[in-house]
């Protein structure tokens, strides 16, 4: 695995839009208690071909219909929405209003 995979802080959306399968089983592999994942739930996600950019766009709704537990899938749509705000919320621009 490499850095980009290493952990969850400070992950951009541009870096993890660039993972392969592999990359994205590694991530939930080095993260398998943060997201409460078992070896069939990552076998699940890489059977079905979750490379980063699906990865960030897969809801709860579509874990739960790949068959993952639900606080597996609650963990992972959590984390992938935190990720997209911390992301975006970097590319606001900057409003300052005078008083």
């Amino acid at each position: 695995m490499d850095a980009s995979t290493s952990t969850h802080v400070n992950l951009s959306v541009e870096t993890v839009e660039g993972w392969s399968v592999v990359n994205v089983k590694e991530f939930l592999n080095s993260k398998r208690d943060y997201f409460s994942l078992s070896d069939t739930e990552i076998g699940i996600l890489e059977k079905n071909g979750i490379n980063g950019r699906a990865f960030l766009d897969i809801t709860k709704e579509e874990l739960l219909s790949l068959n993952v537990r639900l606080g597996p899938a609650k963990n992972i749509s959590k984390f992938v929405a935190q990720q997209i705000f911390i992301t975006r919320s970097y590319d606001l621009p900057v409003c300052y209003i005078i008083i």
